[in-house]
């Protein structure tokens, strides 16, 4: 049988349950839920920074307390709106950090994207 993996952003984690409840009365067993995280390396603000010495890793790391060992992540990181203040993107996009995972038959995934795009889900 063949199938299709659907990936979900949702604003929020009751639509995203309201969505794989629905998807699994289809009868898709494979449905999973999970949080992402833009900021690699958590707990990274409890670290010691001298900003006046200049020893701060990155941008990222002193105005959002990321920090990444690999310094081209750590420039990505900074270009981020929260850290660098440049807030001319779409503000609409913001705060998908709710994952719907699922693995559907390929007769079906048509409906199933219908019932995960009627619950708020963006694919």
């Amino acid at each position: 049988m063949e199938e299709r993996t659907i990936l979900a952003a949702f604003r929020s984690e009751d639509d995203a349950r309201t969505a794989a409840r629905r998807l699994r009365d289809l009868g898709i067993a494979a449905v999973d839920i999970g949080r992402v995280h833009p900021y690699p390396h958590e707990g990274a603000a409890d670290r010691p920074t001298h900003p006046l010495t200049g020893r701060i890793q990155s941008l990222a790391n002193l105005t959002l307390g990321a920090a990444d060992p690999n310094p081209d992540a750590a420039a990505l990181l900074a270009a981020d709106v929260s850290a660098s203040g440049m807030a001319d993107g779409n503000p609409f996009e913001l705060g998908r950090d709710i994952v719907l995972t699922a693995v559907v038959p390929a007769a079906r995934a048509a409906e199933a994207e219908r019932i995960v795009r009627d619950a708020g889900g963006r694919l």
